[in-house]
């Protein structure tokens, strides 16, 4: 948030976003499920209205300059040849990891 703006603290808005969760959290499973719904809405048009722009922009629409697949051939979508490729899946496999890692252990055992 302190991109933003570097007025508010960032204990604060640690405290504000918590209060706002944890209000909802008591709220009932109706009233959360509500607010879920409302939010994944605003998402999904949020990155509808992204993709539509991005296109828009590439395309030349906007600022008059077409950007299209220019950077295809400088520096080029392989630069970095296979090792850029291989540090993306590197990235794309801890990120598909996900927090499943940690309890992997606890399901191994007997019960």
């Amino acid at each position: 948030m302190g991109y933003w703006t570097d007025v508010v603290p960032q204990w604060a808005w640690i405290l504000m976003f918590w209060v706002i969760f944890l209000t909802l959290s008591n709220l009932g499973v109706l009233t959360y499920g509500e607010v879920e719904f409302w939010l994944a809405l605003i998402k999904v048009i949020s990155l509808t209205i992204f993709l539509i722009l991005a296109t828009i922009i590439s395309a030349g629409g906007i600022g008059g300059k077409t950007i299209g697949f220019k950077y295809w051939s400088n520096p080029g979508a392989f630069a970095d040849s296979i090792n850029g490729v291989a540090k993306t899946f590197v990235i794309a496999g801890t990120l598909y990891a996900g927090t499943e890692m940690y309890d992997a252990p606890s399901t191994l055992s007997l019960r």
